[in-house]
C-alpha cells in the first residue's frame, strides 16, 4: 500500500512537471510567435535531420504598418533521410512542403501558397538551400527602404566560413519588384534560406545545432523626394522642397514685377503641374509668366479738336508713343508728358521705349504758345474783314492795308473803332498784340481828303458850348444856349454836324 502511494505521488509530481513544461513550451512558442524575428537554437545530440521547422517573414512599413507570416516547413523524406550521414544528405536534393503556420493577412497581406520545393545547391555545392516564394500587396507610393531594405535575424559566427545562408534580395525580387507605383500591386519575393536555419537539419558550427524560428525582415518606406522650383526671373523661388512619395504637389508663393504667374511647367513631362499631382519622384518645376499689359491714355489737354486712340503697352516690350492727333489754336504741339501742367515734353511722338511701368498712365499733350490772329476791319471801307496769323512772342510785320475808301486817306490802325489817330502804321513791326490762340481786332483809321470831318468820328462833348449868348454865323451856322450838345453845331455843308474844335491842327 505504501509502495502504491509512493508510486502515485511520483506520478503526481511527474504530471505537475509535465504540465509546467507544457505550459512553459506553450508560452515560449507564443512568445516566439509574437517575437518571430528571434531565432532559437537547439542542440541536436548528433542528430542531423528533423521532420519540420519554421521560418518567419516580416514586413515593416512606414507609419507603423506591418505584417508577419510564419511558415511551416515539412521534410517530406524525413523517414528516409533521418539516419543518413550529412555527406550523403548534402549530395542530393530533397522535397519539402511549405504551408502557412500563422499570421499573414496584415497591412501587406503576406501570403505563402502551399508549395512543394526541393533543396538546391548552396555556394558550397551542398543541397541545403531552400527557395520559398512569398507574396505581398505593395501599396501605392511605397518601395524598398533605401538602407537595410532586408535584414535577417540569424546566428552570426566569428568565422565567416561558418555562416549559414539566409538572405533575400539581389536578383531575387525584393529590390527589383518593390519600386513604388501610383497604384497598389501584388508582388512576390524569393526567400533563400538554409535547411539549418529552419529547423530541418543541423550543422556543426558551434557543436551540432539546428536553428529554428529564424526571421527575415523586408523593410519598406515611402521614399523621400524633392522638387526644385525655378523662379524663371521671379522672386520667392529657386529653392528645393522635400516631400514624401505620395504627397500632393505644393508650390512656393512667387512674384515678378510686371508679370502674372500662369503656373508651373514640369520639365520632365512638359505639362503644367498643379496641386492635384502626386509626388512620385524628383522634379524640376519652372514658373511660367505672362507679361502684363497696360493702357496708355492720350489727353489733348485743352485741345480744340482731334482724337488719339488709347495705346496698349506690354511690360518688358517695346512701346512707341502715338503721333499727335490734336490741334489747339495758336499753339504748337511739343510732345507728351504725365504732368498736365508740364511745359516740356517727356516723350515724343513715335519715340520707342522698353515699357517698365506697372500701371496704366495718362499722357497729356504739351503745348507751346505759337501764334495769334489779328482781324483787320475796314471801318467804313467796302470789303470783308481780313484775318492773318502772327507769331507769338516774336516781332512780326502787320500786313499792308488793302482796304480803300473813296474820299478818305488811310492813316493806320487802332483797337478803337472811333479813333482819329492811328496806333499802328501800315506794315509796322509789332510783337504779341494778344495771347496765343486769341484774336485781336484792328480798325482802320481814316481822314477825309477834303478836310471835312467824318460824321463817323463825331465826339459828343457836353461841355463844348457852355455860355450865355447866342452866336450867329454865316451860311446859317449858329448856336443856341438851349442846346449844349455838339451835334447841334453846324458847318458850311448843309445837313452835316461838325465841331468847333482844333483837333485837325
Amino acid at each position: 500500500m505504501k509502495n502504491a502511494k509512493k508510486i502515485l505521488e511520483r506520478k503526481r509530481k511527474i504530471i505537475v512537471v509535465l504540465v509546467v513544461m507544457v505550459s512553459f513550451v506553450s508560452v515560449l512558442t507564443w512568445y516566439q510567435m509574437k517575437k518571430a524575428h528571434a531565432y532559437q537554437s537547439y542542440n541536436t545530440g548528433g542528430n542531423k535531420h528533423f521532420k519540420d521547422g519554421h521560418l518567419t517573414v516580416n514586413i515593416n512599413g512606414p507609419n507603423g504598418k506591418s505584417d508577419s507570416l510564419t511558415m511551416y516547413i515539412h521534410s517530406d523524406e524525413y523517414e528516409k533521410n533521418k539516419n543518413v550521414s550529412g555527406g550523403t544528405f548534402n549530395n542530393s536534393r530533397h522535397p519539402y512542403t511549405v504551408t502557412t503556420y500563422s499570421g499573414g493577412g496584415g497591412d501587406y497581406k503576406l501570403t505563402v501558397n502551399k508549395q512543394t520545393i526541393y533543396s538546391e545547391k548552396n555556394s558550397n555545392n551542398n543541397y541545403t538551400l531552400l527557395t520559398i516564394k512569398v507574396w505581398y500587396l505593395l501599396p501605392a507610393h511605397e518601395q524598398h527602404r533605401s538602407w537595410e531594405w532586408v535584414t535577417v535575424d540569424k546566428p552570426v559566427f566569428s568565422d565567416p566560413s561558418k555562416d549559414i545562408t539566409l538572405y533575400c534580395g539581389g536578383n531575387d525580387g525584393f529590390w527589383e519588384n518593390s519600386y513604388h507605383d501610383t497604384q497598389e500591386h501584388w508582388k512576390s519575393v524569393n526567400i533563400h534560406v538554409s535547411t539549418g536555419l529552419v529547423g530541418v537539419s543541423s550543422a556543426d558550427r558551434d557543436g551540432w545545432k539546428t536553428y529554428d524560428w529564424c526571421s527575415i525582415n523586408l523593410n519598406l518606406e515611402k521614399p523621400s523626394r524633392s522638387i526644385y522650383y525655378n523662379g524663371n526671373g521671379g522672386d520667392g523661388a529657386d529653392v528645393t522642397w522635400n516631400f514624401t512619395d505620395g504627397d500632393y504637389f505644393s508650390f512656393p508663393t512667387v512674384s515678378r514685377r510686371g508679370y502674372t504667374l500662369e503656373g508651373w511647367l514640369d520639365e520632365g513631362t512638359k505639362w503644367m503641374s498643379n496641386t492635384g499631382w502626386l509626388v512620385c519622384g524628383n522634379y524640376t518645376e519652372t514658373a511660367q509668366w505672362t507679361a502684363n499689359t497696360y493702357t496708355v491714355n492720350y489727353d489733348g489737354n485743352g485741345e480744340d479738336s482731334g482724337y488719339v486712340n488709347d495705346g496698349t503697352a506690354t511690360y518688358d516690350q517695346n512701346y512707341s508713343f502715338a503721333e499727335n492727333g490734336y490741334t489747339k489754336k495758336g499753339y504748337a504741339f511739343v510732345g507728351w508728358n504725365t504732368d498736365k501742367h508740364a511745359v516740356r515734353a517727356r516723350y515724343s511722338p513715335e519715340e520707342t521705349i522698353t515699357w517698365s511701368n506697372t500701371d496704366g498712365i495718362t499722357l497729356y499733350a504739351v503745348w507751346s504758345k505759337n501764334s495769334y490772329e489779328v482781324t483787320f476791319d475796314g471801318n467804313g471801307a467796302s470789303g470783308s474783314k481780313k484775318t492773318v496769323e502772327l507769331k507769338y512772342g516774336q516781332d512780326d510785320i502787320l500786313p499792308a492795308n488793302t482796304f480803300e475808301r473813296p474820299g478818305y486817306t488811310f492813316l493806320g490802325w487802332s483797337e478803337d473803332p472811333n479813333a482819329i489817330k492811328a496806333k499802328y502804321t501800315d506794315r509796322q513791326a509789332v510783337n504779341t498784340l494778344c495771347d496765343a490762340g486769341q484774336t485781336c481786332e484792328l480798325y482802320a483809321v481814316w481822314k477825309k481828303t477834303d478836310g471835312s470831318f467824318d460824321t463817323h468820328n463825331i465826339i459828343h462833348d457836353d461841355g463844348m458850348f457852355n455860355g450865355s449868348i447866342e452866336l450867329e454865323g454865316q451860311n446859317g451856322t449858329g448856336f443856341s444856349r438851349d442846346h449844349v450838345d455838339s451835334e447841334y453845331g453846324r458847318i458850311d455843308k448843309e445837313g452835316q454836324p461838325g465841331y468847333f474844335t482844333n483837333r485837325y491842327k
